[in-house]
């Protein structure tokens, strides 16, 4: 990986696991017996972190993830966050954006602008889930 996915990639890292780290409390005082958790993927197309949420802590559950994914051209990159089911049923959108940039610390304070702007949304997505009681949904086979 190049050094600008490898910048984003920490920031990325950075900001879910302080995200996975506010939920902490919000699981503690609700019933659930699930468990958070979050982690970044590299890949050539671009990274892809997220926040997992197991409403019931089993493996054999869907999980409901909160995702960040930036897809990074030469000039322009893509960025999409949004909840949904670890089958992919969308619970949340939280938009798209292109964003236009020349370099990378162009690229990265746009990238902040934008999260901070949607970061509180998706925290109280996020704590409205864990606080309902969810049934279980279980992965298809």
């Amino acid at each position: 990986m190049n050094n600008k996915s490898d910048v984003l990639a920490q920031w990325f890292d950075t900001r879910l696991a302080s995200l996975s780290n506010r939920l902490q409390p919000v699981l503690k005082d609700s019933r659930s017996t699930g468990k958070i958790g979050s982690a970044i993927q590299k890949a050539p197309q671009g990274i892809y972190g997220f926040v997992s949420f197991s409403p019931h802590g089993k493996p054999e559950e869907e999980n409901i993830d909160a995702t960040l994914f930036i897809n990074l051209g030469e000039k322009i990159a893509k960025m999409s966050a949004d909840i949904c089911w670890s089958d992919g049923d969308m619970i949340g959108d939280f938009g798209d954006y292109k964003i236009g940039y020349s370099s990378l610390a162009e690229l990265s304070e746009k990238i902040e602008k934008i999260y901070s702007q949607i970061e509180g949304e998706i925290f109280q997505k996020m704590a409205e889930l864990i606080k309902s009681d969810l049934p279980p949904k279980y992965r298809r086979e």
